[in-house]
């Protein structure tokens, strides 16, 4: 089987016809029994390990390099670039190509293809191997999803808006492999890359030069017809053990926290809350924080629209409908950018959560 430094899909965003697939795509009960939830848990952890032997070589490629250079140098839908939505067999491909890899029955190139992806196998420079399933690059975005068979930690890591909120798609990358995290999800578009409004709810200023305007088809954060949200979701319903990290940034200004933190709702927390758990860890660093989640807590940039968010906390329409709780699955993290040049406090902190 063929070795390369790196996938050209992540650098290029080759076609289907180029890409490299297609030259070779409470635990334990009383008295010591296992509990249910504890025996498939330990099955589930098997899996992803067997999974490294049990997709056949014909379906992946081989790749050797750092994933955080890889991220770096990988192409992103820019802004205005003429961004289209996949449509909903495109999705439903994704989706039971991402199935077919959790479950160890990923056995051929047929959904790949269909989902417009390429698989491969990626080597780091310490040895650890990791599935990397990307897309092409036009007209939807290149999503680069990342799964590590042997996590020790059943965290995913997602970075909806690169190049928007800058280089949070670098540390997400960091935190994905210093945390040894279980997946890495960064999406492939900008999120002004589409002229078109998202028809979910809430504005931003990001997009427009004059003023508030409804989010965009392309903001993988406030939409729900993306691959980004679909391979979110997949993750997040196929293990439900799952916490999803969401890295965000935000423009610091004098007064404002480093780091403005919210379990996807403004609701108060209980304090044993992992929400303030962590809001209480960061400050123990001398870390500014403002968490949405207590008394009196912090009241902008909580992510109450993030549509990841709204599925994990269990709303019934995550496109329009707030959640009505929080589920304890999900944080969403804004930070200033000297916060996400530097995650040294908050990776030390997230690693005894």
């Amino acid at each position: 089987m063929r070795r390369a430094l790196i996938s050209c899909a992540l650098l290029i965003g080759c076609s289907a016809s180029t890409s490299p697939i297609d030259s070779g795509a409470s635990d334990l009960a009383v008295d010591g029994a296992i509990s249910k939830d504890a025996a498939r848990d330990r099955f589930v952890d098997q899996r992803h390990a067997d999974s490294m032997s049990c997709v056949p070589s014909s379906v992946f490629t081989r790749a050797v390099g750092d994933l955080k250079d890889l991220v770096k140098r990988s192409a992103v839908l820019g802004r205005g670039a003429g961004y289209s939505p996949p449509n909903a067999a495109r999705l439903q491909s994704l989706d039971r190509a991402l199935r077919g890899l959790l479950d160890c029955t990923l056995d051929s190139q047929v959904e790949l293809k269909a989902s417009e992806s390429s698989l491969s196998l990626l080597t780091q420079p310490d040895g650890r191997e990791f599935w990397l399933l990307s897309t092409k690059l036009a007209p939807s975005g290149l999503q680069i999803v990342v799964l590590n068979p042997r996590a020790k930690r059943q965290m995913l890591i997602e970075a909806p808006h690169p190049r928007s909120d800058l280089e949070t798609e670098l540390q997400a990358a960091e935190l994905f492999l210093r945390l040894d995290a279980r997946a890495l999800l960064i999406s492939g578009a900008h999120r002004c890359a589409s002229v078109d409004a998202s028809p979910c709810s809430g504005t931003t200023t990001v997009c427009s030069a004059s003023g508030s305007a409804p989010y965009r088809k392309s903001d993988a954060a406030h939409a729900v017809d993306t691959l980004f949200h679909r391979a979110h979701k997949t993750l997040s319903d196929t293990e439900l053990k799952l916490t999803v990290l969401a890295m965000h940034g935000f423009g610091h200004r004098v007064g404002m926290p480093e780091l403005i933190i919210s379990d996807g709702t403004s609701a108060v927390a209980p304090a044993t809350a992992r929400i303030n758990r962590l809001a209480a860890l960061l400050r123990a660093k001398k870390v500014g924080v403002g968490n949405c989640n207590e008394a009196n807590g912090y009241g902008s940039l909580c992510g109450t629209q993030d549509v990841q968010g709204r599925h994990l906390n269990r709303s019934t329409a995550a496109c329009s409908a707030a959640a009505p709780s929080a589920s304890g699955r999900f944080l969403h993290i804004e930070q200033s950018l000297s916060r996400r040049r530097d995650s040294a406090d908050l990776i030390d902190v997230l690693s005894k959560l």
